[in-house]
């Protein structure tokens, strides 16, 4: 008798997100990033002995492991739990077990999802709430211990600090090539390290999402003989991780190329998820929409290749043309709450996934919106908000790789940007414009009219004439973005 574990970690983003400092959200990704791996490991041969051919997954805070002994299961589920608690204090797991006589089904493998699925909706009991008399951490109201100095902090900032220190520096080192000359004094430790101290800089959070995969995995059981269901699993996990980081790798060497950063004192990028087909990274703006770009590219290259004998070997064809992803920017401030970055960056993900899917093959593509006000909400209720007048929309993503019916390219947004940057070009009356279909449509098409005959080598060039597309029953222009990137550029 085999023993099917599973794990799901919770509360990720809460704990690395949970200040805005740096190198707190540094140390606390290389907490997460080692659950799933040396950590795992580590607990596991505490536990008994540990096989790396019976690791399935084991990444983005998903584990499934088959243990050859009971004992040996019984106690590392007994003792896990308590250990992530105490390495990540915040972070929460659930888990599961199955029983699986034999060989790995798919039975075993759907019984063990379901499980997980019951055990993420109980409540946890999190350690650490402190007497009332405590004083508190002041970024976090946490229990609070003597940090450097006066500063008082809470045991999770401490074991995040401690991490950083210590100089493993996993996630950065994933992204860097044999060929980089990349030294630690460039790593960046403080959000003024990513935009170089610019007074006018924005910073970009990054989320990035493989799509379809979910279907996928359900597909891929249904198709599996039983006896390559193992193999198959874990040659994925394998693949599809290389894949994402390799994506990741090219999309740094690119830009480290084209804008030249061996120039700057201090790397402009900081990963903060990269895993799975997950990839969450904290980056300067002016580097935002060329480093998605790459990554979209390269991941589709890479995931193409990695599975191309995977209908040879396992009989399906499902991974043939390899995967697309979708990505989300968020633009703000250094000062905003980057929790709430990171959450517009996933409603950002999620609103392309959704218009991508209404093409062939759910191509990859990008959506991203610049933060100008203090309101927070979904991205849907961004719109209706803040992007809309009775008939347009300035919500004009997103952008593919690949131009799309009614829809630009990346590429093609990128030339616009450029352009917009020359120093003739009517950026001030497209802006006044863009306020004045906010008040009066009617005036906003005579101006309209006013900016194209008085810049007739723009007229083509930014797309003036008509300056937006239909979809449905609604205009969207691409102005809006255009001279919100524009101004991140300059």
């Amino acid at each position: 008798m085999k023993y099917l574990y599973g794990a799901s970690i919770q509360g990720i983003q809460s704990f690395i997100f949970e200040t805005n400092k740096l190198k707190e959200i540094a140390g606390a990704s290389e907490l997460v990033e080692s659950i799933c791996t040396d950590f795992f490991q580590e607990c596991i041969l505490e536990a008994g002995e540990y096989k790396e051919q019976n690791l399935l997954i084991g990444a983005a805070g998903n584990i499934k492991y088959l243990f050859d002994d009971r004992a040996d299961c019984e106690r590392f589920v007994y003792d896990f739990p308590r250990r992530v608690m105490q390495k990540a204090p915040g972070i929460t797991i659930s888990q599961a077990v199955v029983e699986v006589p034999g060989d790995l089904q798919k039975d075993s493998v759907k019984a063990l999802e379901d499980l997980l699925k019951v055990q993420r909706n109980r409540a946890i009991v999190q350690h650490g709430a402190g007497w009332m008399i405590s004083e508190r951490a002041r970024r976090t109201g946490a229990p609070g211990r003597h940090g450097k100095g006066k500063d008082i902090i809470d045991q999770a900032q401490h074991l995040k600090r401690k991490e950083v220190e210590s100089g493993t520096d996993r996630l950065l080192k994933k992204i860097f090539t044999s060929k980089s000359s990349i030294s630690r004094d460039q790593y960046p430790y403080e959000m003024e390290d990513i935009i170089e101290g610019r007074e006018r800089g924005w910073v970009a959070v990054v989320h990035a999402d493989g799509n379809n995969l979910g279907q996928k995995l359900i597909l891929l059981i249904e198709e599996l003989q039983e006896d390559h269901i193992k193999d198959a699993f874990r040659e994925l996990s394998l693949r599809l991780e290389q894949s994402t980081v390799a994506a990741a790798a090219a999309a740094f060497s690119k830009i480290k190329a084209d804008f030249k950063l061996h120039s700057r004192k201090k790397l402009p990028i900081r990963p903060v998820i990269l895993g799975g087909d997950d990839l969450t990274i904290i980056i300067d703006g002016k580097l935002a929409i060329p480093f998605t770009q790459a990554f979209l590219k390269a991941f589709e290259e890479n995931t193409r290749l990695q599975f191309a004998d995977f209908k040879q070997r396992f009989g399906t064809n499902l991974f043939e043309q390899g995967l697309t992803a979708c990505a989300g920017i968020a633009f703000v401030k250094p000062s905003y709450p980057f929790h709430f970055a990171v959450s517009l960056s996933d409603s950002l993900c999620k609103h392309t996934k959704k218009i991508a899917k209404t093409f062939t093959g759910a191509p990859s593509s990008l959506m991203f919106h610049k933060v100008h006000s203090s309101f927070i909400g979904e991205y849907t209720e961004i719109i209706d908000r803040e992007l809309s007048t009775p008939n347009f929309r300035f919500n004009y993503g997103p952008y593919f790789l690949a131009p799309q019916t009614k829809y630009a390219s990346i590429d093609q947004l990128l030339k616009w940007v450029e352009i917009a940057n020359e120093k003739n070009a009517p950026t001030a009356p497209v802006r006044n414009w863009l306020t004045e279909l906010e008040v009066n449509e009617e005036r906003a098409e005579q101006e309209m009219k006013r900016i194209i005959t008085l810049n007739k080598n723009y007229r083509h060039k930014l797309q003036l004439d008509p300056c937006y597309v239909e979809r449905g029953n609604k205009k969207y222009t691409h102005l809006f973005d255009l001279l919100s990137l524009s101004a991140i550029q300059k």
